[in-house]
């Protein structure tokens, strides 16, 4: 019996995270494949091969989704792990390799990524944290050196087990006068990319979204306005001997969102959070999920700058029993 791993570290399980099995043998069998959590090394799910001498077997299905993947809560400049896990299967006895799955949709192409839909240059509020995804080699130390304009430096480490790390960058960490800051990011002190952040003042109409991107990488942007708000209440009411009571009201919050006039990779980036399987509002460190209800995004052909709107929606529900 032989298994071959034909998948590689951080393979979306949109693509399939597949093995080879080889009986090496040429009678027909049927086989018992147990995939296994390998950190655990608890069987997940079984899958039966009926008479087969080889086969090319899919565990993508059975392997469980990142549900806690969200943004993180955390008013903290770090660096931290990104949710991740190991998977391994074993056919009579014999155990594969294990790979690594995390949270990206697609797959890495260099040994060290930057895993971003938005541009390297963004723009922060006061007040305001970011975050981005980074994949790397497994056991590789990770190294963040944060300038700003005004002089101060901050520099953070972290060891990635798996190679799926995030940086936190909140400009709590800094002054209040900063107008900019500028990030190098290292791996095993080699600098494989940079960020260069413009801080502005915060404005209290902005609404920030966080949304899952096309990539996997959870994506932030501030919309400076909110052109449009309206609140829709659905009530139940009852008939008592002591009159008329409420069993249940549920109040729904729609807003409609402009953003500024941003460059047409910033605009392209934006769009996505209409067909994102996972859109939350930002306040502080709280981030609440929310419903987009706009299905178009319209966007200029020639790539000059533009802006545009984006509407979401919030349920609260309250139930009142008597």
């Amino acid at each position: 019996m032989k298994i071959t791993k034909l998948s590689k570290n951080f393979t979306p399980l949109n693509k399939g995270i597949y093995f080879d099995i080889d009986t090496e043998s040429d009678t027909p069998t049927t086989l018992t494949v147990e995939i296994i959590d390998s950190s655990t090394t608890e069987v997940i799910a079984t899958q039966q091969l009926r008479e087969v001498t080889s086969a090319k077997v899919n565990i993508a299905p059975y392997l469980p989704r990142f549900e806690e993947y969200k943004p993180m809560q955390n008013c903290c400049t770090s660096l931290a792990e990104v949710p991740c896990a190991r998977y391994n299967i074993r056919v009579e006895g014999i155990e594969s390799e294990s790979v690594t799955v995390s949270v990206n949709e697609v797959e890495m192409g260099e040994a060290t990524i930057i895993l971003t839909a938005m541009p390297m240059s963004r723009r922060i509020s006061l007040g305001e944290c970011d975050e981005v995804l980074m994949l790397t080699d497994c056991n590789s130390n990770i190294r963040a050196e944060i300038t700003s304009d005004t002089g101060e430096q901050l520099y953070i480490e972290h060891y990635s087990e798996m190679g799926a790390t995030r940086l936190a960058i909140s400009t709590e960490n800094f002054g209040t006068d900063i107008h900019t800051l500028d990030i190098a990011l290292y791996c095993e002190d080699e600098i494989f990319g940079t960020l260069h952040y413009s801080v502005v003042p915060a404005l209290k109409s902005a609404t920030r979204l966080a949304w899952l991107s096309d990539k996997g990488s959870i994506e932030q942007y501030t919309f400076p306005i909110s052109h449009k708000a309206n609140r829709a209440v659905e009530r139940r009411d009852i008939v008592t001997s002591e009159g008329v009571k409420t069993a249940h009201c549920r109040t729904r919050h729609n807003n409609s969102l402009a953003s500024r006039f941003e460059p047409a990779a910033t605009i392209a980036a934006l769009a996505q959070i209409i067909s994102a399987t996972k859109v939350w509002v930002v306040d502080g460190v709280k981030a609440k999920g929310v419903e987009v209800t706009s299905h178009t995004i319209e966007q200029d052909i020639f790539g000059t700058p533009e802006s545009i709107c984006i509407d979401i929606s919030t349920l609260n529900e309250e139930e009142v029993v008597w």
